[in-house]
This record gives structure tokens, C-alpha cells and sequence, in this order.
């Protein structure tokens, strides 16, 4: 089979588009990565994360490992949000500054000749912590539901652990944006709950 120039940069941009990268993530690396600019790649992918990492915490100017500490610190919204506990907040604190100093630090300081395999590697983290920052826009906040329905969570958590319950609370809260009505008044429970949570 033979493939033209334009079939062979169709099926390239098909192939690419599908990998799973951020839109903007992808259009800002692509032409660098083709070029073998994988310093520069990774430098850019970094100062998107930085962006968006300012925008899910509305602050200005703070960049880098100093940037994740306060995204991520014991008491940031953004990290409870994420996070189930403190060890967890601690975890995400910890990848995303390490995140930085590793990788990040080195390009914006001088050349460290990153290769095809590190250079995509690498991007595909960045495209990681990226996904991680935007699970913070689908995750409600507790005041979000009513009393009734933040009573039968509780009571959920602690039969089926933080995990599943924000889980539910995600779910949730798609279903209450797409239009489901939560009557905050309700006294019946459904009939099968104490049976669902004990099995």
C-alpha cells in the first residue's frame, strides 16, 4: 500500500488527536515535538499546567514548585477538593512539585537536551496533571446538595469508603446539572439502601 504526503499527515494528525492529550496541550507541543524541540516541548507543556493551576486557584504570579505547594497545601481548596484525606492532599502536593522541580526547572534554567522518548514521556505526565486539575470542575462542593441527601452520603462513606462516595457525589452532581430535581424535604428512603450499603 502506498500513502500519499497528505494521507500519511492525515493519519498522523488522526493517530496524534486520539492519543488522549489536552486539546491545548497537544497544539502547543506538537510542531515543537516534530521539530525535536523537546526541551522547548516540555518547557511549554509546563507553562500550561502553570495556567491552568492559576486558574483552578484564582491567584497571580505564582509559578513552579511554589505554584504547587499553594494548589496543593494542607488547607488549599483545590486539594480537598481532589483528596480524601492528608495523605492524599500531601501525594498530590508532593507529584505536582516534583513534577516541577524535575522537569520543569531544568528547561527554564538551560538546555537539557531531552530525547523523543523523555520529551513525549514526560508530556504525557504533564497531560496527566492536567486531567487531575480538571477533575476538580466535575467534584461539588458538600453545600452543594441538601441536608437529607449530605446525611445518606455520610452514611454512605462510611459503609463504602471516601472513594466511592465522591464518586457518587460526582454522579450526583452531573445528574442535578442535568436537570434531576433533589427534593431537600424528602423523608423516604429507597427501599433497597440499607441493603445496597451492607452488601
Amino acid at each position: 500500500m502506498f500513502l500519499t504526503d497528505d494521507e500519511l499527515a492525515t493519519l498522523r494528525h488522526d493517530l496524534e488527536t486520539q492519543a488522549g492529550l489536552d486539546a491545548e496541550l497537544y497544539q502547543r507541543c506538537q510542531l515543537l515535538m516534530h521539530k525535536g524541540a523537546y526541551d522547548e516541548a516540555v518547557r511549554s507543556a509546563f507553562v500550561l499546567l502553570e495556567e491552568r493551576l492559576r486558574a483552578a486557584i484564582d491567584v497571580e504570579g505564582a509559578t513552579g514548585v511554589q505554584l504547587a505547594n499553594q494548589a496543593f497545601g494542607a488547607n488549599s481548596q483545590l486539594a480537598k477538593l481532589l483528596a480524601h484525606n492528608t495523605n492524599e492532599r500531601d501525594g498530590l502536593r508532593e507529584l505536582f512539585a516534583g513534577a516541577f522541580r524535575l522537569f520543569r526547572n531544568p528547561t527554564a534554567h538551560g538546555a537539557v537536551n531531552y530525547d523523543a522518548a523523555d520529551g513525549k514521556a514526560i508530556i504525557a505526565l504533564v497531560n496527566l496533571l492536567l486531567r487531575i486539575v480538571a477533575r476538580a470542575s466535575d467534584v461539588p462542593a458538600k453545600v452543594t446538595f441538601p441536608e437529607n441527601l449530605e446525611t445518606a452520603l455520610i452514611a454512605a462513606e462510611s459503609e463504602l469508603g471516601a472513594g466511592a462516595t465522591s464518586r457518587l457525589r460526582v454522579f450526583l452532581a452531573k445528574a442535578v446539572r442535568g436537570g434531576l430535581q433533589v427534593d431537600g424535604k424528602a423523608q423516604q428512603w429507597i427501599a433497597f439502601r440499607a441493603y445496597a450499603l451492607r452488601q
